[in-house]
């Protein structure tokens, strides 16, 4: 009994070692963003995209390789070429490529390494022409927002330039990313550029200067009319009120006229007003002298009466 558990142990392990082997002869797993490209003899057989177990022929009638789907990054050396006017700028290029079709990569460029020698040689040359197209201030300059615009679409031209060549090479490739990761210029244009620049901030300082000075003349002309109209608006209020006045004064006029001893009795008063306005002030003044002669005590109207009566008598 013992000897056939043993049997039967011996056998389960045999199957499950077969069971393994069988497996990695016969089975491949795909991960995830990677393609499993299948060889028959040597030969491209098939892509399996999706990821997961997949089933093959054991080697050497099928062979597996695995292609990363993801981008690949490298940047192009420091190279210095000449703008449409001919200065010289130094620019280095980040590019990021991938695998568009297993099977013309296989068939055209066969590894990475070839891709990114080949991308990278068609990178120099098409950034070569296309800075041809552009002028040194286009690129350098104190705008930053004309800048960043230019450099976008210098970077554009060019990622569509190198995959128009890319598909014409059906090299089952293209370039995802293409961008300007540094720019500067050699010594020799070091002055030129910070002269330029100097004579750019300078222009944009008078044009200010300009502005500023056309908003104080158009302030103060502004200011001017308004108090002009202020003015002329209260001159037609005082002649208006200075009519009125001499209306009014007129009317005086005409009734003092028929009572010159009212007149003079008011002009009388007025002046006392105007001399005893100020508080705490002591005059000695003689009673005889004009105005000061109201104030004088008139005598009751009944004694002078009576006076006079006895002295007619």
């Amino acid at each position: 009994m013992g000897k056939i558990r043993e049997n039967l142990w011996s056998v389960v392990v045999a199957g499950i070692f077969l069971g393994v082997l069988v497996a990695y002869l016969f089975t491949f797993q795909v991960p995830a963003a990677t393609w499993g490209v299948v060889y028959w003899f040597g030969e491209y057989k098939r892509t399996h995209e999706e990821p997961g177990l997949k089933f093959r022929w054991p080697t050497p009638i099928e062979e597996v390789e695995l292609l990363d789907q993801r981008v690949r990054l490298f940047d192009t050396r420091l190279q210095e070429n000449l703008t449409r006017d001919k200065n010289n700028l130094l620019v280095k290029i980040t590019t990021g490529w991938k695998i568009t079709d297993p099977r013309k990569f296989i068939n055209r460029l066969r590894t990475e390494v070839e891709a990114e020698k080949n991308i990278r040689s068609r990178v120099e040359n098409v950034y070569n022409k296309t800075l041809g197209e552009y002028y040194f201030y286009e690129l350098v300059n104190t705008d930053y927002a004309q800048q960043q615009e230019t450099f976008r679409e210098f970077e554009q031209k060019m990622r569509m330039r190198l995959n128009e060549e890319l598909q014409q090479a059906d090299y089952g490739v293209a370039v995802d990313v293409l961008a300007v990761q540094q720019m500067t210029f050699p010594a020799s244009v070091s002055e030129k550029v910070f002269n330029r620049m100097i004579r750019e901030r300078e222009t944009e300082s008078k044009a200010y200067r300009a502005e500023g000075e056309s908003e104080y003349r158009s302030t103060v002309s502004e200011a001017e009319t308004e108090a002009n109209k202020i003015l002329a608006k209260a001159r037609a209020e005082a002649q208006i009120k200075r009519g009125q006045g001499d209306a009014e004064a007129a009317e005086h006029y005409k009734v003092f006229k028929e009572n010159p001893e009212l007149a003079n009795l008011l002009r009388e008063i007025q002046s006392l007003r105007q001399i005893l306005a100020e508080q705490r002030t002591t005059l000695v003044l003689s009673t005889e002298d004009l105005p000061f002669h109201l104030l004088r005590e008139k005598e009751p109207l009944g004694e002078s009466g009576t006076g006079s009566a006895a002295g007619t008598e």
